[in-house]
């Protein structure tokens, strides 16, 4: 009796599912790694959930998916000197659990471990992947990163420039008796004695970072309608938004900023100053950007103003608070003494 063997073929799939899956695990650790620092990019969802966050959370599924399948569970000894101070911080962080006691606390205290389970996870399987890759693809990591720090940069400067062109658009609109709303609702208009507005009511456009509203308000009489007025005002920003406004117009503001800007820096025997170089060092590292404020200014074209304008001074993007005094009744007033 004779026996043959018989060799069967190997599955192809299974060589080009494992390649499919090393591109898509290579992928998301290079998006991740790119997205780690573009912390501008986020969601208010449970937290403040970043693009960087989602990405990772990908990416340990599919990390998690990939070892599973070739039942791999070999970490290198980098990666688990990573995971012994996860371990370590967890413990501590563990710790502050028993001092909550309050329901927002827990809040809190969730959304925090979950971003830390997050970032140390992607940390541990990060160096797991590194050590079983070949040297150029830690140095296209690394580019990915600089590459990621640098689009950051870039959308501070160009965040930085549209502040600018709202500081231009307040100018224009609200500051001053030759301001536009200025003009039409008090000069054409007599809606009310005069205007007040601006950018950031509790100090100025430099000294807080995150998102800043352009404010405007008036005291008008009851025999004018707030949806009068607000008619009146719409029609005054539908120019800014219909078409660019003059260079001289530009101009004209500009010379009020620096009017402005001045004011800012003397004020308390020169704390504007120190408040404006402080606010620069904590949000830029750079207190020299004090030198750049008005070249920055004059930077902005009609062209931009009108893109900004088009972008945030939409009526869906308003708030409008209407805030009504009722008139007080002589007779009851006489009656109640």
């Amino acid at each position: 009796m004779t026996t043959h063997a018989v060799s069967l073929p190997a599955r192809r799939t299974s060589v080009f599912d494992g390649a499919v899956e090393h591109r898509l695990l290579d992928g998301l650790f290079l998006l991740t790694i790119l997205t780690v620092t573009l912390h501008k990019l986020q969601w208010s969802l449970a937290g403040s959930l970043t693009l960087s966050d989602v990405l990772t959370s990908v990416y340990l599924v599919v990390f998690a998916w990939d070892r599973i399948g070739r039942r791999d569970g070999r970490f290198g000894r980098t990666a688990w000197i990573a995971f012994a101070f996860f371990l370590a911080f967890a413990l501590l962080y563990l710790v502050g659990f028993y001092n909550l006691d309050t329901s927002e606390a827990f809040a809190q205290w969730g959304k925090g471990m979950v971003k830390f389970v997050l970032h140390f996870g992607f940390l541990v399987t990060g160096v797991a992947l590194l050590c079983r890759r070949p040297t150029c693809f830690y140095w296209l990591a690394l580019a990915a990163f600089c590459g990621g720090i640098a689009l950051d940069a870039a959308y501070g400067v160009v965040q930085l420039v549209l502040a600018e062109a709202g500081a231009n658009l307040d100018q224009i609109l609200i500051q001053g008796e030759d301001s536009m709303l200025y003009q039409e609702l008090v000069k054409k208009k007599n809606y009310a004695s005069g205007i007040n507005g601006g950018i950031n009511y509790l100090g100025n456009m430099f000294n807080y970072n995150g998102p800043m509203l352009l404010a405007c308000d008036l005291i008008h009489d009851d025999k004018f309608s707030p949806q009068e007025i607000l008619a009146s005002a719409d029609s005054v920003i539908a120019q800014v938004q219909d078409k660019p406004v003059d260079q001289a117009v530009i101009d004209r503001a500009i010379v009020k900023l620096r009017s402005g800007l001045y004011d800012t820096m003397t004020q308390f025997g020169g704390f504007g100053r120190a408040d404006l170089l402080a606010s620069f060092a904590l949000f830029d590292d750079k207190p020299d950007n004090i030198n750049e404020i008005e070249a920055n200014f004059r930077k902005v074209t009609p062209k931009l103003l009108q893109k900004t304008a088009q972008e945030y001074l939409r009526k869906t993007n308003r708030t409008v608070v209407i805030l009504t005094v009722s008139k007080s009744n002589p007779a009851a007033q006489g009656g109640a003494q």
